[in-house]
Protein backbone atom coordinates (compact mmCIF):
# COMPACT_ATOMS: atom_id res chain seq x y z
CA UNK A 1 0.00 0.00 0.00
CA UNK A 2 1.17 3.36 -1.23
CA UNK A 3 1.18 6.72 1.19
CA UNK A 4 -1.49 7.83 -0.99
CA UNK A 5 -3.51 4.82 -0.72
CA UNK A 6 -3.22 5.00 3.53
CA UNK A 7 -4.47 8.42 4.06
CA UNK A 8 -8.28 6.61 4.01
CA UNK A 9 -6.65 4.74 7.14
CA UNK A 10 -5.25 7.86 8.51
CA UNK A 11 -8.82 9.84 8.08
CA UNK A 12 -10.24 6.75 9.59
CA UNK A 13 -7.94 6.41 13.07
CA UNK A 14 -8.42 10.71 13.38
CA UNK A 15 -12.29 10.12 12.38
CA UNK A 16 -12.11 7.67 15.47
CA UNK A 17 -10.48 9.76 17.51
CA UNK A 18 -12.37 13.03 17.10
CA UNK A 19 -15.70 11.09 17.72
CA UNK A 20 -14.20 9.56 21.35
CA UNK A 21 -12.67 13.36 21.94
CA UNK A 22 -16.20 14.85 20.92
CA UNK A 23 -18.05 11.78 22.96
CA UNK A 24 -16.26 12.32 25.97
CA UNK A 25 -16.63 16.11 26.68
CA UNK A 26 -20.03 16.16 26.03
CA UNK A 27 -21.13 13.97 29.03
CA UNK A 28 -25.18 13.56 29.15
CA UNK A 29 -27.16 16.19 32.29
CA UNK A 30 -28.20 14.68 35.51
CA UNK A 31 -30.68 12.00 35.07
CA UNK A 32 -32.67 9.74 36.83
CA UNK A 33 -31.05 6.35 38.10
CA UNK A 34 -28.11 7.30 35.27
CA UNK A 35 -29.51 5.51 32.93
CA UNK A 36 -28.03 8.11 30.22
CA UNK A 37 -24.93 8.31 31.93
CA UNK A 38 -24.70 4.57 31.88
CA UNK A 39 -25.48 4.71 28.27
CA UNK A 40 -22.87 7.65 27.53
CA UNK A 41 -19.79 5.88 29.59
CA UNK A 42 -20.88 2.43 27.38
CA UNK A 43 -20.49 4.93 24.26
CA UNK A 44 -17.27 6.39 25.67
CA UNK A 45 -15.88 2.88 25.96
CA UNK A 46 -17.03 1.63 22.28
CA UNK A 47 -15.13 5.01 20.77
CA UNK A 48 -11.89 4.00 22.61
CA UNK A 49 -11.78 0.58 20.95
CA UNK A 50 -12.85 1.86 17.97
CA UNK A 51 -9.81 4.55 18.30
CA UNK A 52 -7.51 1.94 19.26
CA UNK A 53 -8.34 -0.11 16.89
CA UNK A 54 -7.87 2.29 14.37
CA UNK A 55 -4.48 3.01 15.65
CA UNK A 56 -3.15 -0.01 15.52
CA UNK A 57 -4.47 -0.49 12.21
CA UNK A 58 -3.05 2.88 10.90
CA UNK A 59 0.55 1.26 12.46
CA UNK A 60 0.53 -1.93 10.49
CA UNK A 61 -0.23 -0.23 7.23
CA UNK A 62 2.74 2.02 8.13
CA UNK A 63 4.82 -0.86 8.94
CA UNK A 64 4.22 -2.67 5.96
CA UNK A 65 4.81 0.08 3.96
CA UNK A 66 8.28 0.27 5.75
CA UNK A 67 7.36 3.93 6.95
CA UNK A 68 8.01 2.73 10.97
CA UNK A 69 10.46 0.26 12.58
CA UNK A 70 9.55 -2.94 13.74
CA UNK A 71 9.77 -1.41 17.40
CA UNK A 72 7.60 1.11 16.91
CA UNK A 73 5.09 -0.93 15.57
CA UNK A 74 4.96 -2.88 18.51
CA UNK A 75 5.41 0.17 20.97
CA UNK A 76 2.42 1.65 18.71
CA UNK A 77 0.40 -1.63 19.36
CA UNK A 78 0.97 -1.05 22.97
CA UNK A 79 0.58 2.41 23.43
CA UNK A 80 -2.74 1.69 21.53
CA UNK A 81 -3.88 -0.98 24.28
CA UNK A 82 -2.61 0.87 26.90
CA UNK A 83 -4.50 3.77 26.21
CA UNK A 84 -8.25 1.93 25.89
CA UNK A 85 -7.33 0.16 29.21
CA UNK A 86 -7.11 3.04 30.89
CA UNK A 87 -9.94 4.67 29.43
CA UNK A 88 -11.98 1.56 30.33
CA UNK A 89 -10.68 1.75 34.03
CA UNK A 90 -11.86 5.08 34.52
CA UNK A 91 -14.98 4.50 32.40
CA UNK A 92 -15.89 1.58 34.42
CA UNK A 93 -14.35 3.17 37.95
CA UNK A 94 -17.33 6.11 37.05
CA UNK A 95 -19.99 3.65 36.77
CA UNK A 96 -19.01 2.33 39.80
CA UNK A 97 -19.22 5.46 41.61
CA UNK A 98 -22.19 6.31 40.13
CA UNK A 99 -23.78 2.70 41.60
CA UNK A 100 -22.78 3.57 44.80
CA UNK A 101 -24.28 6.80 44.71
CA UNK A 102 -27.21 5.69 43.40
CA UNK A 103 -27.09 3.02 46.54
CA UNK A 104 -26.42 5.76 48.60
CA UNK A 105 -29.27 7.81 47.59
CA UNK A 106 -31.65 5.24 47.54
CA UNK A 107 -33.04 5.50 44.27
Amino acid sequence: MTTAQSAPLRTELDAADAAFKCHISAPPAADDHGAATEAWALRALKLSRAAADALATYAENSYERGAITTDTFAATLVEAEVWHQQNERTVRWCLTELGRADAEIGW
